[in-house]
């Protein structure tokens, strides 16, 4: 089963999202962690997933903050397992969210 975690907040810097993010990914089994932070009025996206979802599913961080960040006005990347984004569109966090939900449920065939 998946440990989904989605949530949408603001952060004080780019380093406390990533700690955090290593930390969950350490700690939580099938993680799947995706982030829409207010980085001092800034959009930011950060995706980190367990290995085991990578292998077994598919999925990729740095394909699906990618297909995110087109709903901020952004651009971004990173690793199979940990990826993030940045943009101009505060405003479209909450779509950036919807997109992640169906790209998981699309790889993993679970609705989240």
């Amino acid at each position: 089963a998946l440990n989904l975690i989605l949530y949408k907040g603001a952060f004080p810097d780019a380093d406390s999202i990533k700690n955090m993010a290593f930390e969950l990914k350490n700690e939580v089994e099938n993680l799947v962690l995706v982030l829409a932070a207010d980085l001092k009025s800034k959009p930011f996206l950060t995706v980190m997933l367990a290995d085991s979802l990578v292998a077994d599913y598919g999925l990729n961080a740095s394909d699906l903050v990618r297909d995110m960040a087109r709903a901020v006005n952004g651009g971004g990347g990173g690793q199979p397992f940990y990826a993030t984004a940045g943009g101009k569109e505060l405003g479209g966090l909450d779509k950036a969210l919807e997109i992640a939900r169906g790209h998981i449920n699309a790889k993993t065939g679970t609705a989240v």
